[in-house]
């Protein structure tokens, strides 16, 4: 340990680096209340007054909607034309695993809703992150889902579509 805090500058990197970021020293535009990345991203992780319906009737066994897995399908595949996809399958990849988990029984609702929570974050990250080419409309997909998904049949229902839109993304995409 360097006995240094979160805001004693690193050795080589002096207190004038504007890319040292403490207290006394925030970063160039934006910040505070109403300005800059923070206005920007706030409407897209607000989730939607309605919920995503997965199920065409509850079951037992659930009755996945056709629609969520054909037509909603395409047209979120559409809106991530731009995204390569080796960005969509970085998210991807945690959703099977998550999906995984559940059909084990080794992950409970609490966790399935901080795990999707996560995801959002995730998506977040990757929009504002520089040099990235995430779209918009991928927030506001795991804003909807997070806020959406609930239960074991649910997060299996929301793997489905999102492996539906990794598969129809490859006809907008197919690079």
């Amino acid at each position: 340990m360097t006995g240094r805090g979160p805001y004693h500058p690193r050795p080589g990197h002096g207190g004038a680096n504007p890319g040292n970021r403490g207290p006394n020293n925030p970063p160039a535009g934006g910040g505070g209340a109403g300005g800059g990345a923070e206005a920007e991203i706030a409407p897209l992780l607000k989730p939607p007054a309605e919920k995503m319906q997965y199920f065409e009737k509850l079951g037992p066994p659930p009755v996945i909607r056709a629609a969520l897995l054909d037509e909603e399908a395409r047209t979120q595949a559409e809106r991530f034309k731009d995204l390569p996809n080796t960005q969509l399958r970085r998210f991807y990849d945690p959703v099977v695993a998550l999906r995984l988990r559940a059909q084990a029984g080794q992950i409970d609702p609490a966790q399935i809703k901080a795990e999707l929570a996560l995801m959002k974050a995730r998506a977040a990250y990757a929009y504002k992150r520089p040099g990235m080419k995430v779209p918009a409309d991928l927030v506001k997909f795991f804003t909807l889902h997070a806020h959406s998904v609930g239960s074991r049949d649910e997060l299996l229902a929301f793997a489905r579509h999102f492996e539906a839109v990794v598969a129809y993304h490859r006809v907008y995409n197919p690079d």
